[in-house]
């Protein structure tokens, strides 16, 4: 006597499904907002970011952050003399 087995059609995505759910389930984790947000960044970040790249106008930036920084030594030279004894 024969035992005859019975096939069972599956669609082709049936086979698919839980390897497509896990991997979405993954993908989803990793894009998870888990991590903090950064601080903003200040306008002199930004500047000195700027000027240390190869944009074009640069050197510009750099330039400017340099001056800037000069005259807020100066400025802070001239606040103490007013003070002193």
């Amino acid at each position: 006597m024969k035992i005859a087995f019975q096939r069972r059609h599956h669609h082709p995505t049936t086979r698919w499904t839980p390897a497509l759910l896990l991997a979405v389930f993954l993908s989803g984790l990793s894009c998870s907002g888990s991590q903090k947000a950064a601080a903003p960044r200040t306008q002199r970040e930004s500047d000195s970011i700027v000027g240390a790249s190869q944009l074009p106008g640069a050197s510009v930036v750099k330039k400017a952050t340099a001056l800037r920084d000069s005259a807020e030594a100066r400025r802070a030279i001239e606040d103490t003399i007013g003070t002193s004894p």
